[in-house]
């Protein structure tokens, strides 16, 4: 155990001590973007706790440190490339490029939990994989009961849909200045802009011809021979976001610094297939049919805009032989997330878990009592 200094995150001097020792230091977890204390079914709390992001600040470090000798602390990839430092440039960390940026602690991230719940193709250039890990995402907790389609994929007014909204939701008046913050970087803006074409541009040109919603994306400029096929938005509320899920064929996704955006599985829940860059830090999987639990397919994948048009061409070819709502229901949902997560812990911490009595399965990670 370690002994709690005043500013241990700032590479302070960390005193390994006695874990009787550490009583008078112990700082209640708080339940927040940072930590997520994980319930059972019975609504009863697990002494089990989801990392999901960088420490932000010295007392977020302190908390793990008081309280690793008794909980079950999992790193969960939520955000970004993490426990790797993300790589969007608008974020505060030191680079090659920006040496006067803040210190990310990469090692350390990699290899302080216990285990990890994660979302990478290749999980052992993101952390320890000699601790257990399993293929879970907070994505696959998606609830299919509240998003229920009504319409069927041929009564959609848009053949797909995309996601970019401005970082800052409360600009009115957005420009062409605005287009390229935190946000478009990670859902890929540039590359999107590229496919445009293909997705939108007109058929004499090697174009698809297809109607685009572009969410997020009202005052950016459009390529040539797109804009009248092209609807743009500004932000949208949750609801209005999901009814527009429901009026698309296909989610478009060329996102590549995002862990497992739950947009992917919120779509599918309405039946909306799915176009997702297989370089994608998190949520290539529900369009992967070599993952058992990513069948019946629900879309395809592509890299670039390159290899786009195939990609596309498959899709809509077999637009009628997907199956994403069910792909949902079957594999993943809160109860089926929630047992996959309880057999992982069960399987690896039983000694250290410490709940009630017997339960289901593990509740949505976000869910408070």
């Amino acid at each position: 155990m370690y002994k709690l200094s005043i500013d241990v995150y700032n590479d302070k001097e960390i005193e390994y001590i006695e874990e009787e020792e550490i009583i008078e230091n112990y700082i209640d977890i708080p339940h927040n973007e940072m930590f997520i204390n994980l319930y059972d079914n019975n609504k009863k709390k697990l002494n089990v706790i989801l990392v999901c992001r960088p420490f932000e600040k010295d007392l977020d470090y302190k908390i793990f440190l008081t309280n690793k000798h008794d909980h079950i602390f999992l790193g969960i990839s939520s955000f970004q490339e993490f426990p790797k430092q993300p790589l969007n440039k608008h974020e505060a960390w030191k680079t090659s490029i920006k040496p006067t940026g803040d210190t990310y602690y990469e090692e350390m991230y990699k290899t302080m939990f216990d285990g990890w719940l994660h979302c990478f193709k290749n999980p052992s250039e993101y952390f320890d994989t000699s601790k257990p890990h399993a293929l879970i995402s907070e994505s696959d907790f998606v609830n299919y009961e509240s998003k229920v389609p009504e319409k069927k994929i041929n009564e959609r007014e848009y053949d797909y849909i995309y996601v970019c909204t401005r970082t800052d939701w409360n600009i009115k008046n957005p420009g062409e200045d605005t287009c390229y913050d935190w946000t478009s970087i990670n859902k890929n803006w540039p590359l999107a802009k590229k496919c445009l074409p293909i997705l939108s541009g007109p058929k004499n040109k090697g174009g698809f011809n297809l109607k685009g919603l572009l969410v997020g994306r009202q005052g950016c400029d459009l390529p040539e021979d797109t804009q009248q096929n092209l609807t743009t938005t500004l932000h949208m509320d949750y609801n209005q976001l999901m009814k527009s899920f429901e009026n698309a064929k296909f989610l478009f996704i060329p996102n590549v610094h995002d862990a497992s955006p739950r947009i992917i599985t919120e779509a599918m829940c309405f039946d909306t297939r799915v176009l997702i860059n297989r370089n994608i830090a998190g949520g290539w999987k529900y369009a992967d049919s070599t993952i058992p639990q990513s069948n019946p397919p629900a879309g395809e994948l592509f890299s670039d805009e390159n290899d786009l048009s195939e990609s596309l061409k498959k899709l809509l070819d077999n637009m009628n032989n997907y199956k994403p709502r069910k792909q949902i229901i079957d594999n993943y949902g809160p109860v089926n997330a929630g047992k996959r997560l309880k057999k992982f812990l069960m399987d690896n911490y039983k000694e250290k878990l410490k709940f009630e009595k017997d339960f289901e399965y593990i509740m949505y990670p976000r869910w408070k009592p």
